[in-house]
Formats: structure tokens, C-alpha cells, sequence
């Protein structure tokens, strides 16, 4: 086959030029990509025709590996269909900015990633049916009908390498957190594992007892989903001790916690103050006029604060200055959304009136608050994960308003003191923290 290269002789007549287009077809598409290998590498330059390197393929041949990865990495730039993958498959030198990552440019322009459809053909439904579960699965397929599939992805995506990528954030370090996170793997206690949870296939995201999560990056506002192998990592089960089954490797859980981390990245939108204590006592007591709540009118101010947040401001409180600032806040993004076409979102995307369904003003806060939400969580992070990358301990698992760490007692305390900084002080949030053995029992 004449779009096959299967070895260093043939590798070696190609010359890299300009930008090329990569997918890695992994050896099972159902197994969690840091526990597979690269079957194939579809690789074209644009104004050539599409080849086919083969990696682990049972019709051809090996090329090494490590000189395919070389070859790609000498173009100007390298375009791929989801880059943290890419990465988790290739290797980290694939983080690099010059790979860009087409989804995420698509979302410059769109609510919506480019539509990949099925162009599975009938031998892929029909291995799928008999070894879907198989971690060799894409290394029996026919090399042909890979080859198939992709030249049709390629048609629907090369557009989009002509989109300008003007904003790095989302490419890069948007891109690496999420990676960061995935590469650590969650440990379990299996026996509570299998009491809680049903997953399709263990073996899909499980090795070693750590379990792999992954991150979905490809929503408009940025906040990620974190689903996988039918467990979804976002929204686990406070109540039913499910969480118990996530432990320690190292000596010690810590969970990070955002306070009140809505109401003060909407204060940060509109340039509001709030004092140094609790937020929900600051509006509490402007709520129910009192100096000193009660734990009843505490817990009556929070609920208060968010149904407003994500319902619109109330009539009764609209002159408590917080909520004044927020309504007036809210009518000038309405009008720039109508009159402008669009609200540009924290993290520099623009949301387009065109893509947004049923469009109302607090839609639109929500959607502003959930982006403002992902960057800072994005910037802290990063700084987190740097100041960690020469310890033992880690970052293991995100959930919009927190973080959870596996604290190694080598690094000493002091790395606890750092990391509750790191995550306050780049935009002057507040942070809390729970510890224990398990993720259910923090204190």
C-alpha cells in the first residue's frame, strides 16, 4: 500500500516542511489514552498525499517510533484533533504551542466543535461488535479502512488550520493543567471501588488500583466535563460514601475550597470590594439588617446569594450595592450581546449571539461566571502544578470550586502553606482546607 510507511528507509525520503496534520489512532479507542499505545499515526502535509505510519499494526511492519515523533515535531507547525491526547499517546514534547489543537481554534469562532461524523466503515462496527473491548482492537482493522476513516475526518477539519490562533491560553496552558491532572491517576481502595460503582470495563481506565479521569475540553464556556468509563468525576456522590473509595497513595488527601467562589469572581467582573470575612455574612447582614447572624439567617443568606446569582436579582435587594453593581453589570452585557453580536468571555472567546439558544441576560452571566471560573482556576493551578513538579505530592482530581491534592509527608508542611497561597493570591480569592485518609471523611 503506497500511503504506507513502515520503516526508516521510507521514513527517511520524506522531508518536513511548512505545517502537517496528525491523528494518532490509538490501539483501543475505549481505553483511557494513558493506558494504550499508538496503533497508527495518520499524517499528511497539505499539499500532499495523506500517509500512514505504523506504529503496532498486525498487517505491517514497525517504524520506530521515536523517529516518526522527530519527523513531525521539524514542521512549523503541527495541527492535531485533540492535543492532550496527542500527548498522552506521543509524549510531552507534543504540549509544545506549535501543536495546535483544531477543536479548540474551532471554539474561537464557534459554541460548538467541528462535527466529526461516523465515518467509521462497516469492518470497524463489525470488529467493534466482536473485540470492542479488546485492548489490540484498532491493530486488526484493516490499515485501508483507517486510512479510509481519516481522509474523511481530514476533509472536515482542514479548514480550520487557516484560523489565525490568536489566543494562546486555550492551546496551551488550558490544555496542560487538564493534562497534568489526568497524567497523576486517582488511587482506590478496590473493595469500596466495587461496592459504589459499575464501570463499562475496569480495565478502561484502571491499572495498578488508580483510576484514570478525563477531562472533556471541547465546551464553549471552558468549563471542562470529567467523564469516563461511566463514572462521572464532576458531580460524585456526597452522601452514599461512594467518595470513601478515593484514597491516599501518598500519606494524606487535601481538598482545597474555593469560598464562596462565584460571588467573588462576579465581584471581580464588575469591580466590587468585598471585606476580608465571609462573604455570606457580608450580604447576611445587609440581607436581614443585623450585625450578628444566626447559623439559620448564615445558611438563609447563602441560599439567598445564589438563587440570585443564577436567577437574577431580586426586587427587595436591589439596592444592597453588591447587587446594584451586578444588575447594572448585567444590562450592559444584555446590550452588548444584542447590539454588539457578542460578549467576549474571561479567557479571551467570543460567544456569538448567532450560537446562543434562547438567550437571556442571566444565561449570559452564567456563562461568564463559568469561564472566569475555568481561567482562574487555570492560572492558579499552573502555578501549583509547577511549584510541584520537583516533589512527591500532587494534584489528582478538579471540580470547578476546588482542588484535591495527594500530600506526600516528605515534602514537609510547609508545601501545604505554598499550595493554599498559590491558589490565593494570583486574584485574591479564598481558599479552605479539609484533609483525611479518604475523599469522603475530610475534616
Amino acid at each position: 500500500m503506497f500511503y504506507l510507511i513502515e520503516n526508516t528507509e521510507q521514513l527517511s525520503k520524506l522531508h518536513p516542511y511548512g505545517d502537517c496534520y496528525i491523528n494518532v489512532i490509538p490501539l483501543s479507542p475505549q481505553y483511557h489514552p494513558l493506558l494504550t499505545q499508538t496503533s497508527l499515526i495518520y499524517f499528511k502535509q497539505i499539499d500532499s498525499k495523506g500517509l500512514m505510519f505504523t506504529i503496532h499494526h498486525s498487517e505491517a511492519f514497525a517504524v520506530d517510533e521515536q523517529k516518526v515523533k522527530d519527523f513531525i515535531l521539524k514542521h512549523e507547525n503541527v495541527f492535531v484533533l485533540d492535543k492532550k491526547m496527542t500527548a498522552q499517546l506521543l509524549g510531552e514534547e507534543f504540549l509544545d504551542s506549535k501543536v495546535k489543537d483544531l477543536q479548540l481554534l474551532s471554539l474561537s469562532t464557534s459554541t460548538t466543535p467541528p462535527y466529526i461524523h461516523d465515518f467509521d466503515t462497516h469492518i470497524h462496527t463489525h470488529f467493534k461488535q466482536l473485540y470492542g473491548d479488546k485492548p489490540y482492537l484498532n491493530s486488526i482493522i484493516p490499515i485501508s479502512k483507517h486510512y479510509q476513516t481519516q481522509e474523511a475526518i481530514f476533509s472536515v477539519v482542514k479548514h480550520l488550520m487557516s484560523f489565525p490562533a490568536i489566543n494562546t491560553y486555550y492551546n496551551d496552558e488550558y490544555v496542560k493543567v487538564y493534562y497534568g491532572i489526568e497524567k497523576q491517576g486517582i488511587a482506590l481502595d478496590m473493595s469500596l471501588f466495587n461496592e459504589h460503582f459499575n464501570p463499562q470495563n475496569p480495565n478502561f481506565s484502571i491499572k495498578d488500583d488508580k483510576i484514570y479521569t478525563q477531562y472533556n475540553l471541547y465546551n464553549f464556556t471552558s468549563r471542562p466535563t470529567n467523564a469516563f468509563n461511566n463514572i462521572n468525576f464532576a458531580a460524585l456522590n456526597k452522601s452514599n460514601g461512594s467518595r470513601e473509595a478515593i484514597i491516599a497513595q501518598n500519606d494524606m488527601l487535601f481538598e482545597f475550597d474555593y469560598e464562596a467562589y462565584h460571588p467573588r469572581i462576579l465581584g471581580k467582573l464588575i469591580g466590587y470590594e468585598f471585606d476580608e470575612g465571609s462573604i455570606h455574612t457580608h450580604l447576611g447582614q445587609m440581607y436581614f439588617k443585623t450585625d450578628i447572624l444566626t447559623p439559620e439567617q448564615y445558611q438563609a443568606s447563602k441560599e439567598l446569594t445564589f438563587k440570585q446569582l443564577y436567577g437574577g436579582v431580586f426586587e427587595q435587594y436591589k439596592d444592597i450595592p453588591f447587587f446594584k453593581q451586578v444588575a447594572a453589570y448585567v444590562d450592559m452585557l444584555w446590550d452588548e450581546f444584542n447590539y454588539g453580536g457578542y460578549i467576549t468571555l474571561v479567557g479571551g472567546r467570543q460567544l456569538f449571539a448567532k450560537d446562543v439558544i434562547n438567550p437571556t441576560p442571566q444565561k449570559l452571566l452564567n456563562y461568564l461566571i463559568q469561564s472566569g471560573e475555568t481561567y482562574y482556576n487555570v492560572n492558579s493551578i499552573k502555578g501549583v502544578q509547577d511549584y510541584l513538579a520537583t516533589k512527591k505530592t500532587n494534584i489528582i482530581l478538579y471540580t470547578y470550586d476546588s482542588i484535591l491534592v495527594d500530600y506526600h509527608r516528605d515534602d514537609g508542611k510547609e508545601v501545604l502553606k505554598d499550595i493554599k497561597r498559590l491558589l490565593e493570591e494570583p486574584f485574591g480569592f479564598k481558599v479552605t482546607a479539609k484533609y483525611g485518609k479518604n475523599y469522603n471523611n475530610l475534616k
